[in-house]
């Protein structure tokens, strides 16, 4: 395929299955950090959270910004979006203040859901 062809049917379907595989993967690890964090005092200083914060969002930052006109460059987008959602995972379990993960996760979760592939209607042969 071209990289300025349109993505096809089968493309958009597996695209679709790994972002909604990259969501599920952050809403189970946020919850199980958003209980392992409650028994965990505070490790490092609200200023190395709020640093952690800014490094959660520079990926989301660049994967507004990155052109997704390939298959592997969309993969690479939804992957920087993730990360905004990792990064707040560890934050929580280094702060132990479920914000973080609340917070970064849910915006990560947003920004995949927003980033789903459109396309034409799959439907079955």
């Amino acid at each position: 395929m071209r990289p300025d062809s349109p993505p096809d049917a089968a493309e958009i379907l597996r695209l679709r299955l790994v972002c909604a595989g990259m969501i599920t993967g952050v809403v189970l690890l946020g919850a199980m950090v958003a209980v392992l964090a409650g028994e965990r005092p505070a490790r490092v200083t609200p200023t190395v959270a709020w640093l952690l914060c800014g490094a959660a969002l520079l990926p989301l930052a660049i994967s507004v910004v990155l052109d997704a006109s390939t298959p592997g460059r969309r993969l690479a987008v939804l992957g920087l979006r993730e990360a905004t959602g990792l990064v707040g995972a560890v934050t929580t379990l280094l702060t132990g203040d479920v914000s973080w993960v609340a917070a970064l996760g849910g915006l990560s979760v947003v920004a995949l859901a927003a980033g789903l592939p459109r396309g034409p209607a799959l439907t079955p042969r």
